[in-house]
């Protein structure tokens, strides 16, 4: 069964003063809260495990499941909280929506990421690796909607890991991305599992995006990158999907990673103008071809039907603009966007009565809709200027 909302522990709040912004006061707006700590009495960890978890714009207004990016470190404010911008600024239009988990080690062992740790003694990537896929896994998955395609994103000590979980336990994952690998601590132990895994066979249909910053940590992520980005290069089957990236300008742990590796992964997601002037049959099909190559359902996302939509009103072309926004609302029932369309038609066409009764019903799905509210506001003051 799955659940939309759960109990939670510890707010994470960022505080800003905008009693110096014009028309803002510290009593208006004094608080962002990006998610909410929750924790998970892990059996296999012996402890317990500090998470996060930001769902995507809509989620509680549809049925319809998402595939998960788990984000390590996410006990950094910074971390986490540039994978929310991240997230909030690709998705719909520029890749598919994702459900985000964050990973906190708030316990502060870095150890526990080492597969093998620099004394050349085995570490306890295994045990953490067993408690994701065991464990936190199908927890995440009993309690959200989640599709089966995941994510896993590590940085530094955490991006070795992210490394390591793909050599180790391939199936655990879809993708994984990498910022700053810390490969040094063990490129030899990681170079011998990278043989094994390709003479395997266990790497198809998974994606690996590394990167690393121009003023990185030389002999930590530099050096050994590049050897084993050598090493792939010799030994990688030339339709496993990998890109490795150097960003000249950063430093450890490049802030871009997550946003550079999700747009390696979804090339083809982005609808251009000229896309969307095809119609929608093509738009299906492309997003059909979409959920055949990652193995889960792609829809075209509502904000395309609606750009689409409002293209075609504001061309005059209202009858293709409404068959648009018929099947926004076909697919997408719980959403006031439709409404709002149909709306904006029939005030252009001077029906005012018909215009109210869609911006009230815009309203009404979307509570939050503020254009809809502003159109309806408008038109029944003028009524009240009338009378």
């Amino acid at each position: 069964m799955h659940i939309r909302f759960k109990s939670n522990f510890v707010i994470i709040i960022l505080f800003f003063s905008l009693s110096f912004y014009p028309g803002f006061s510290q009593e208006q707006k004094d608080e962002m809260v990006l998610a909410k700590y929750q924790i998970l009495q892990s059996k296999i960890l012996e402890e317990e495990f500090t998470y996060l978890v930001d769902l995507p714009a809509g989620y509680e207004k549809t049925d319809k499941k998402y595939p998960v990016i788990y984000v390590m470190n996410s006990h950094m404010t910074s971390t986490f909280a540039n994978a929310v911008a991240t997230l909030s600024q690709l998705s719909s239009e520029i890749i598919p929506q994702f459900i985000l988990v964050g990973l906190c080690n708030d316990k502060g062992r870095a150890s526990k990421y080492f597969p093998m740790r620099p004394n050349g003694e085995l570490g306890e990537a295994d045990t953490f690796l067993k408690f994701l896929t065991d464990e936190f896994i199908p927890y995440i998955d009993q309690n959200y909607c989640t599709e089966n395609y995941r994510i896993l994103m590590g940085q530094s000590n955490t991006g070795l890991f992210t490394v390591y979980s793909l050599l180790a336990k391939p199936t655990a994952f879809n993708a994984y991305i990498a910022a700053s690998p810390s490969l040094g601590w063990c490129l030899d132990f990681i170079k011998e599992k990278a043989i094994t895994f390709f003479a395997e066979g266990n790497w198809e249909i998974r994606s690996l995006y590394m990167n690393y910053g121009g003023k990185d940590y030389k002999d930590l992520c530099i050096d050994p990158i590049i050897e084993f980005v050598e090493l792939l290069g010799e030994i990688a089957p030339k339709n496993f999907h990998w890109k490795m990236e150097l960003l000249e300008q950063d430093g450890h742990v490049p802030i871009a990673s997550l946003n550079n590796g999700l747009l390696w992964l979804f090339p083809d997601f982005w609808v251009s103008d000229e896309k969307k002037a095809n119609g929608i049959t093509k738009l299906d099909q492309q997003f059909e071809k979409l959920t055949q190559r990652y193995g889960f359902k792609i829809e075209v996302p509502e904000e395309i039907l609606f750009d689409m939509s409002y293209q075609l009103k504001n061309q005059k072309k209202y009858e293709e603009s409404m068959n648009i926004s018929s099947v926004l609302m076909e697919r997408y029932p719980r959403s006031g966007r439709g409404y709002f369309i149909f709306g904006e038609i029939h005030r252009e066409r001077g029906e005012i009565e018909k215009a109210k009764d869609y911006y009230k019903k815009a309203v009404e799905m979307s509570p939050d809709f503020g254009a809809a509210k502003r159109r309806l506001e408008m038109l029944e003051k003028r009524d009240g200027q009338l009378n």
